[in-house]
């Protein structure tokens, strides 16, 4: 995959499809074990029926997490906001940590036409296997929906 330089939020348009990713800080792990994984789709679910807005897919993995969204980036920020805001507060008590879980905010691509869906649509289905955690995407129980674009 061609890898397209991230625009900063504001140069973004304020409605589109866009590929959003978060990253824990440095070195540390997002997800622990899968008790952290739940814990996040619950939250996930939860923010995304509070916010009214559902991903059309997305894969988690235990350093950063990719998601798929059509429509407005403002309100996709607030989701993300509370998501992000909320699991990072559950994590470090469960784990029995502090500071920072996150990198920053979050990163967002513009999705610019079909081609660059289907591209997104491999990369995100993909990321166990190049991570090498799995032989096939639909082998990653953390991914959804089960796309079927190769």
């Amino acid at each position: 995959m061609i890898r397209v330089p991230r625009l900063a939020r504001s140069e973004l348009p304020e409605e589109g499809i866009f590929h959003i990713t978060a990253h824990a800080t440095g070195r540390e792990i997002l997800v622990v074990d899968d008790a952290d994984r739940r814990l996040w789709f619950h939250l996930l679910q939860k923010s995304e029926a509070r916010h009214e807005l559902a991903s059309d897919g997305g894969c988690l993995m235990d350093t950063h997490y990719h998601l798929l969204y059509e429509g407005k980036l403002t309100l996709i920020s607030r989701l993300l906001h509370w998501l992000n805001g909320t699991y990072s507060r559950e994590f470090n008590a469960r784990h029995e940590r502090r500071g920072h879980l996150l990198r920053e905010r979050f990163s967002a691509w513009v999705i610019r036409d079909e081609k660059h869906l289907e591209e997104t649509i491999r990369y995100i289905r993909c990321n166990p296997v190049r991570a090498g955690i799995c032989g096939e995407p639909e082998q990653w129980p953390w991914s959804w929906p089960r796309l079927d674009i190769a």
